[in-house]
């Protein structure tokens, strides 16, 4: 049994980008999102004017499951809060997708879009040669109402629209046969993230698969004590770089690596609970 000499550890979290400009003649998507519960934190008065929201289409549709909602509070630059939002999305399909150019619309109760956001990411490890959901899949992703230079205000809003260009992917060998362990997630003063929003956990992952593995991707899914979603994160456990290529990641290795969750602050002292999954991709021979 070949065993990797070193490994290392890549934390890609919410820097993952859509490679876009070569995408062969995408599908539209729409998906129109019924209104968050309660709980959510009420946003500033609008100031943007508003316009019609679109009627759906016909197209193919990614689904949106669940969503949770929060604000961060104001930074000494900025006057307002900015709003997060983290989002279940489900592949319907008996086929992989890939997405290109997502973006956000908000809509008011009146059906109206009041502001439009491409601040949106999937959490499908595009830099990790990935870039897909399975079919079937149900992935987290996250967009951000942020305060900028040409927003100096977020308007009220109920609820969102998805809208994406959807085509189908080319399979990538992969393998789910793996053992994961984590110890307490935990937020920290100085936590491994650096930011208030994190939450984080130290773990190892073994390929219990009879094939050498180029990556390991592991996603964390949070929940309330309800059941509830409200959050996400990622990582991805990479061979060591030598001589030119990455070691792969061999059977019956062990890797530790850190994992973080991107959270409301509001929750750190709530009860959660947390489930780790990740799946390999198949090293070429």
């Amino acid at each position: 049994m070949k065993k990797a000499r070193k490994f290392a550890i890549a934390l890609f979290l919410l820097s993952l980008a859509i490679a876009a400009c070569s995408a062969p003649s995408p599908v539209a998507t729409e998906t129109s999102i019924p209104a968050a519960p309660a709980t959510e934190t009420p946003a500033p008065t609008a100031t943007a004017t508003p316009e019609p929201s679109p009627s759906p289409t016909s197209s193919p549709q990614l689904e949106v499951l669940e969503w949770y909602r929060w604000t961060n509070p104001a930074q000494p630059d900025l006057d307002e809060d900015s709003a997060f939002v983290a989002f279940l999305v489900r592949n319907p399909y008996d086929f992989p997708v890939a997405i290109y150019h997502p973006s956000i619309r908000l809509i008011n109760s009146a059906g109206e879009i009041v502001l439009r956001t491409s601040d949106v990411d999937f959490f499908i490890f595009a830099d990790a040669g990935w870039n897909q959901m399975l079919p079937g899949e149900t992935v987290p992703a996250f967009f951000c109402a942020c305060l900028s230079g040409l927003i100096s205000e977020i308007p009220e809003w109920e609820t969102f629209e998805l809208v994406a260009d959807v085509e189908e992917a080319t399979p990538i060998a992969y393998t789910t046969e793996l053992e994961i362990s984590t110890g307490d997630f935990e937020h920290r003063s100085t936590g491994f993230a650096g930011d208030q929003n994190y939450i984080d956990a130290q773990g190892a992952v073994k390929n219990t698969s009879d094939q050498s593995l180029k990556t390991i991707l592991l996603r964390v899914t949070v929940r309330d004590q309800n059941g509830h979603y409200v959050g996400s994160g990622l990582i991805g456990v990479i061979g060591d770089f030598f001589d030119g290529k990455y070691e792969s990641l061999e059977p019956g290795t062990s890797y530790d690596f850190w994992i973080s969750a991107f959270l409301d602050p509001a929750l750190a002292d709530q009860p959660l609970e947390f489930e780790v999954t990740g799946f390999g991709i198949v090293a070429k021979e």
